[in-house]
């Protein structure tokens, strides 16, 4: 639909309300409302009818001998309805140009009703307040939105069914060791439309764990790609090994491609997990160096606290053969307390090792060692200062530092246990001093507050 502007003639009705006191003496009994073309040379407040160069339509409106309803579109004043012989002087609007009413002497004709008063024959004064409406049809050519309709062509996308190429080839690939032992085989043929006419290693010699072997399946637009891993993914033994390609096209005809690969010396590796009691894996340190000789913990139990010593675990001579478990999992989060079971795979290729294991119990963690730490008394009058620990253990150890403001060191000490003192020279000076306590608690953390003493004299 197409909104296009139309010019519409429109007939429109304006009526026109003048009200003029008109006193007149003539010669009848006639009260009429009579226009007089007066030429004046006077500025004169009155309607002016201005005849423009406009087809209009213009009814006469006629004071006669009859009840005539007079439109009006506005509340105006009453039409006097006059039995009286008319005489009616019909002025009509035609297509003429502009006659405007200015104040000079100017012999125009403009049609002005006036207050003038006639000497007459009959002495007759009659005044009426006439209002005369004048219905105007001025045809007006106005822009209209008449909506149009206008065909469009529209191009429509038609789906077409396009017939999909059947697969028809079947292969299965199959890893031979040089003993001629099956050691892998995919779990289900490969599909393809087009034959193979041939194979091609891309690398003829790989190290597992850090390369695979690639082999191109020629005419068919196939890949083959092997980890050097058997089937219970366990990594295979240097040696050559013979990748056989068996390919079927229906029926009992098959036709079957070679080609060789050989698996170098891998590096030692091994992997190490740790489960939960319910079996679930927490944390896996994977690609560690290897082989594994034996596995060991430094501690039977840890207390799960990031930043906290945690357990050591190592499986060779070697500094690098190690690592440590802090008790957090996967996600950096502390697990739960309870026993954990810490497990080592050798992945060297060949090896007799298997899988090691070992458990360690993790703790709760405590509240800080340091947390409720006082001094007494404070201020400190001299003597000995009494230093209160209370979440130290009997066998917890804690070290004392004091030292001014400026930072340097008065003195020191240590002890152990949720309760210790410290004796102080009598010439200390007066002043404000920082004790530094450090100590480790049962997770083995160190923990360090500081706290203030007034020296008093």
């Amino acid at each position: 639909l197409t909104d296009t502007e139309t010019a519409t003639p429109t007939d429109t009705v304006s009526p026109t309300v003048t009200l003029t006191d008109t006193l007149t003496s003539t010669d009848t009994y006639t009260s009429t409302a009579t226009p007089t073309v007066t030429l004046t040379d006077t500025e004169t407040a009155s309607p002016t009818i201005t005849l423009t160069a406009t087809q209009t339509d213009t009814p006469t409106v006629t004071l006669t001998d009859t009840e005539t309803a007079t439109p009006t579109d506005t509340v105006s004043p009453t039409v006097t309805l006059t039995d009286t012989p008319t005489s009616t002087d019909t002025y009509t609007s035609t297509a003429t140009p502009t006659v405007t009413l200015t104040d000079t002497q100017t012999a125009s004709p403009t049609i002005t009703l006036t207050d003038t008063r006639t000497a007459t024959g009959t002495a007759t004064t009659t005044a009426t307040g006439t209002p005369t409406a004048t219905g105007t049809m001025t045809p007006t050519r106005s822009p209209t939105d008449t909506p149009t309709r206008t065909p469009s062509p529209t191009a429509t996308p038609s789906p077409t069914a396009t017939a999909s190429p059947v697969a028809s080839q079947s292969v299965m690939v199959r890893v031979f060791n040089s003993a001629g032992e099956l050691v892998f085989a995919i779990p289900q043929p490969l599909q393809f439309v087009d034959a193979m006419s041939g194979v091609r290693a891309v690398d003829p010699a790989f190290t597992p764990l850090s390369a695979t072997a690639t082999i191109v399946m020629v005419g068919n637009g196939g890949t083959f790609v092997w980890n050097g891993s058997n089937a219970n993914g366990q990594v295979v033994a240097p040696g050559v090994y013979m990748v056989e390609f068996t390919q079927s096209s229906g029926g009992s005809r098959t036709q079957q491609f070679m080609v060789q690969e050989t698996v170098l010396q891998a590096p030692s590796a091994c992997s190490v997990q740790i489960f939960n009691a319910a079996g679930e894996l927490v944390k896996s340190y994977p690609s560690q160096p290897g082989p594994v000789e034996d596995l060991k913990l430094s501690a039977a139990t840890l207390v799960a606290e990031a930043g906290g010593p945690g357990v050591g675990i190592s499986w060779g001579p070697d500094p690098e053969d190690s690592l440590t478990w802090d008790g957090m999992n996967g996600s950096g989060a502390p697990v739960q307390p309870g026993v954990y079971q810490v497990q080592v795979t050798d992945q060297t290729p060949g090896a007799s090792s298997g899988v090691r294991t070992a458990f360690v119990q993790v703790l709760a963690a405590s509240a800080d060692a340091l947390a409720g730490a006082e001094l007494a008394p404070n201020p400190f009058g001299g003597g000995s200062l009494f230093i209160s620990v209370p979440n130290l253990g009997p066998a917890d150890s804690v070290q004392v530092r004091v030292y001014n403001l400026a930072g340097q060191w008065v003195l020191s000490g240590q002890g152990s246990g949720p309760s210790l003192s410290l004796a102080f020279p009598r010439t200390l000076a007066a002043g404000v001093y920082l004790v530094v306590l450090d100590a480790r608690g049962a997770s083995g953390v160190p923990r360090r507050a500081v706290l203030r003493l007034a020296v008093v004299q």
